[in-house]
């Protein structure tokens, strides 16, 4: 679950839409409950924001660089399939170049290595939390 850990370098903001009292937002409520603080301590500059709605549609939504945003409706899913939603998501905002690289944390600063396909010299990028 390393992926957890990258959703401030992906997001610019997550939020959670639910209602408060549906039974299709039982299992977004439950997700919230198990995974709220887990992810707010892996990623405490990220806004992560819980919308509650008398009759609204459970729905995640990322917003990411340049206000583009995605969301993905999780009436129905259960709670460990939202996990791979917004895995899902944290990995469409990760250019296809990078996906299969090393993040390394020291401190407040991140070191990013690669190999990139024209060089099998590592590329190195830092950058303050």
């Amino acid at each position: 679950m390393s992926w957890r850990s990258k959703l401030s370098h992906v997001f610019q903001e997550l939020r959670i839409h639910l209602c408060q009292t549906s039974p299709s937002s039982t299992a977004t409520r439950e997700f919230i409950t198990r995974n709220y603080v887990d992810l707010k301590a892996l990623n405490p500059t990220l806004p992560l924001l819980i919308r509650e709605c008398s009759g609204v549609q459970p729905r995640l939504w990322a917003r990411y660089d340049y206000g583009v945003e995605r969301s993905v409706p999780l009436d129905g899913l259960a709670a460990h399939e939202i996990d791979v939603k917004l895995e899902e998501l944290v990995n469409l905002g990760i250019p296809e170049r990078f996906q299969d690289c090393l993040w390394h944390q020291r401190g407040d600063i991140f070191i990013f290595v690669s190999t990139f396909s024209y060089s099998s010299k590592p590329y190195l990028l830092s950058s303050r939390v």
